[in-house]
């Protein structure tokens, strides 16, 4: 694997290796969503499974779900590859802890009240 080196220590890293989603509506959603969570963009692309970071994914997952007329699969393929479950997992799982968790249903509420209506989850 072909990795580019870090431009702050200079050694190679996997999240160097990681790519954004090139789909111009996926990208902004990204984006939009990681400045609102406050998290870095390749973190949340990335293969972690903090929970923030995971949480953060699946919100995007729904709202590119919403906002346009991607597959799953083709979610999951601008996601790293990821498995066209997973993203209906993700789908769903904002939808459970926006019942459950009254501060993420604010956050959500606050910034994307159309997670809150949708059916996105829908197959």
């Amino acid at each position: 694997m072909n990795r580019k080196p870090c431009p702050h220590c200079g050694f190679p890293h996997l999240k160097s290796t990681i790519s954004l989603p090139t789909n111009a509506i996926a990208a902004d959603t990204l984006t939009e969503v990681c400045r609102v969570l406050n998290l870095d963009e390749l973190d949340v692309v990335g293969r972690s499974m903090l929970r923030r970071r995971v949480e953060a994914r699946q919100v995007v997952y729904a709202l590119i779900r919403i906002r346009t007329d991607m597959s799953l699969e083709e979610i999951g393929l601008a996601f790293g590859g990821r498995d066209h479950t997973t993203v209906l997992h993700g789908v769903r799982a904002v939808a459970e802890r926006a019942e459950r968790d009254p501060m993420f249903r604010q956050i959500l509420l606050a910034h994307w009240p159309m997670l809150l209506t949708s059916k996105a989850g829908a197959a």
